[in-house]
């Protein structure tokens, strides 16, 4: 069975008053389309990242990455 996971990236980026630009800066990606491409669901993220976003919202991983199945 595959679950296919949505996320809150961009709803939480624009609560807190952040650009696309902050973001892949602080994740570590080289330009803008590496981070949008996770708000858009084409990218896996590594836990060290999710981590990282986690801290930065300071939510837990499972508030920002949610299986569809369970919305």
């Amino acid at each position: 069975m595959e679950v296919k996971l949505q996320n809150r990236l961009k709803d939480l980026r624009v609560e807190k008053g952040y650009t696309q630009q902050f973001m892949a800066d602080y994740l570590g990606y080289s330009g803008v389309s590496g981070y949008s491409e996770l708000e858009r669901n084409a990218n896996n993220i590594d836990l060290k990242k999710a981590i990282k976003l986690s801290k930065l919202f300071d939510v837990e991983i499972n508030e920002i990455f949610l299986s569809q199945e369970y919305k």
